[in-house]
């Protein structure tokens, strides 16, 4: 009889045994994400020339490559002068600005200088055709540019 009980206790003590091993476990906790931190960045250009109007565009390159926080935020010193979204540069009107590009508390800047759109005559015609003139005396005479727009 006691061979029967020892089994019956050897049984019962592997089958708890089991159910320990078997029960409900604790879930490992996930491992903390590495943060890598910007180290710098670089503009395509230091320097951009546009005339009023036109546009230019500046690409922003965060290091390393890896960072977790790539986000580039754009900004401009002047934005009478110069506006920009993304990257893309808009010359308001002459003069100068300085556009920044941050990521993660670094940065990076290029120096915008705006001038006024040339618009050259390509004609000149005389409104009024057919004049005569005094010696020692002067007229006025009126002429129409081409461009209407010109500027020079």
């Amino acid at each position: 009889m006691s061979n029967k009980y020892f089994h019956s206790f050897v049984t019962l003590v592997a089958l708890a045994a089991i159910l320990v091993a078997c029960g409900p476990q604790e879930e490992p906790e996930p491992p903390t994400p590495q943060i890598v931190a910007v180290t710098g960045v670089t503009l395509s250009q230091s320097t951009l020339a546009l005339e009023t109007g036109a546009t230019g565009n500046l690409t922003a390159t965060v290091n390393p490559a890896n960072a977790t926080n790539k986000t580039v935020t754009w900004s401009s010193s002047n934005s009478s002068v110069a506006t920009v979204f993304n990257g893309t540069v808009t010359a308001v009107a002459a003069g100068t600005a300085t556009v920044t590009a941050t990521a993660d508390g670094k940065s990076a800047t290029c120096q915008v200088t705006v001038s006024k759109k040339v618009v050259p005559v390509t004609a000149i015609e005389f409104i009024e055709t057919d004049h005569s003139v005094y010696i020692g005396k002067s007229i006025q005479l009126s002429v129409k540019l081409t461009p209407s727009n010109a500027t020079e």
